[in-house]
Formats: C-alpha cells, sequence, structure tokens
C-alpha cells in the first residue's frame, strides 16, 4: 500500500490595504472596484496538507486562523480514474 504524506501548503497572509479589482468593461470601458473597508485584525495563519490514500483516492485538510474572531476549514476528497 503506497501512501503520501505532503504538506502542501503554509502560509501568512497580512492584508494592509484594502481590496480593490480593475476591470475593462466592454461598454464603459475600465472599471476600478475599491472595497472601503480592512478587517480588524488583517495576519491570517494557514497550514494544510494531503494524503495520498492510494492511487486513486486523495484527501486534502487546511485549516487556518487570525486567532481572533476568524477560523476557516477545508476538507476535501478526490478521485482519479
Amino acid at each position: 500500500m503506497d501512501r503520501d504524506i505532503e504538506v502542501t501548503d503554509v502560509s501568512v497572509t497580512v492584508l494592509d490595504r484594502p481590496p480593490e479589482s480593475t476591470t475593462d468593461l466592454p461598454t464603459l470601458g475600465p472599471a476600478k472596484v475599491e472595497a472601503d473597508q480592512q478587517p480588524v485584525n488583517p495576519t491570517t495563519l494557514e497550514l494544510g496538507g494531503s494524503l495520498g490514500i492510494n492511487r486513486h483516492w486523495d484527501l486534502l485538510l487546511e485549516v487556518g486562523s487570525d486567532f481572533d474572531d476568524a477560523f476557516l476549514t477545508v476538507f476535501s476528497g478526490s478521485y482519479r480514474f
């Protein structure tokens, strides 16, 4: 049985300015959108990994938090033909 455990993601996200996006609208031309808001705690720590159960099945788990008011969890399974 071949099992592979690998850490696929360790990241720290720092949002020090409001999010913004620029796009080109077909009838109006370029448009810039800014959100006039910021998170209370701009730093988020995430840790994740995947587990290959066999050649067909993989599991993925990620957890993260800003250690104040936000927590995230991602759990995923995938099947390869």
